[in-house]
């Protein structure tokens, strides 16, 4: 997906939740080593990317001997989990998660089950694109956390990223 988006807008960034690479770090350690936890969690809870940087260094240091396939992912991954880092730092915590992608997956999966069967895929489509334009309208004039105190520098950023 990531790659389609970039290849639509060149200048886009991707960001992984945080929150599902916790969870899918979790179901990968056995319970003993349940305090891989809390070496990861620090990457997300630091001042600037270099401090993340710093405290993923010292996460694969402790860690890779035990569980290297992890520490290769993680690190494969690094940018893509530390992206939020480069935007102001008061709506950082709201670019760490997709959970408003994931609500409104929910809903659209809530509605598929209610209906048993589809005569053909454009009929899936229209509910897909009727759920997406009722949570857009929904959603429309929502802001995150932060973003009035940031605006300025926010608009500077993608005037530099997308010139006109």
């Amino acid at each position: 997906m990531d790659e389609e988006i970039m290849n639509i807008y060149p200048g886009s960034d991707f960001q992984l939740c945080t929150i599902h690479y916790m969870r899918g770090l979790k179901s990968k350690v056995k319970e003993r080593d349940l305090e891989i936890m809390d070496d990861a969690n620090k990457m997300f809870k630091c001042n600037n990317k270099d401090e993340a940087i710093g405290k993923f260094n010292e996460f694969k240091n402790k860690w890779e001997n035990r569980y290297p396939n992890i520490i290769y992912n993680t690190e494969i991954k690094l940018g893509e989990l530390l992206r939020f880092y480069d935007y102001p730092s008061r709506i950082r915590n709201s670019l760490k998660s997709a959970n408003i992608i994931e609500i409104m997956n929910g809903e659209i999966r809530r509605r598929i089950k209610t209906v048993s069967s589809f005569p053909d895929g454009d009929s899936a489509m229209k509910i897909f694109y009727l759920k997406s334009i009722e949570f857009n309208s929904k959603h429309a004039f929502r802001k995150m956390n932060g973003y009035y105190k940031c605006n300025d520098e926010i608009k500077e950023m993608f005037n530099k990223r997308y010139p006109l």
